[in-house]
């Protein structure tokens, strides 16, 4: 009815069909977690079909509706993506004191680093004035 499809041999899928069309998997347990991931769902009972996967848009008369299939998001596994390294990135870059706020009090969110290289360039400023100030004061003696 080409609404369906099983696998009958899963070593042999593994071996020869996952390597050329998804060479990102490399067991047939992957394969059936994706499977689900995109909400096929097997067959139970008896009869022809038992054990074969079958979706609402995979049907082999009309190719053009597995474009539509959705892929369920993963849950708990969004801290390890690389959208989220990025977004925890800029996160740190906005946290990060400016000129301006380097006299202000630190967040508690602001790390050991950011801390130190603002004391650093405090430090550097306020030697730069004293400096200054004490070449005003002698050229004024003078």
């Amino acid at each position: 009815h080409g609404r369906a499809f099983v696998v009958h041999s899963p070593s042999k899928f593994e071996k020869e069909v996952m390597p050329k069309y998804f060479p990102r998997m490399k067991h047939f347990a992957s394969f059936q977690r994706q499977l689900n991931l995109y909400n096929f769902k097997r067959i139970g009972g008896t009869g022809p079909d038992r054990g074969s996967y079958c979706h609402a848009l995979f049907w082999k008369e009309h190719p053009q509706l597995v474009h539509k299939m959705k892929r369920t998001k993963i849950k708990g596994l969004f801290k390890y993506s690389s959208n989220h390294k990025q977004q925890q990135a800029n996160k740190k870059k906005k946290n990060a004191p400016t000129a301006a706020a380097a006299t202000s009090s630190f967040s508690s969110t602001t790390s050991i680093e950011e801390r130190l290289k603002t004391a650093t360039v405090q430090s550097s400023l306020s030697s730069t004035t004293t400096e200054d100030k004490k070449t005003h004061k002698m050229s004024s003696d003078e």
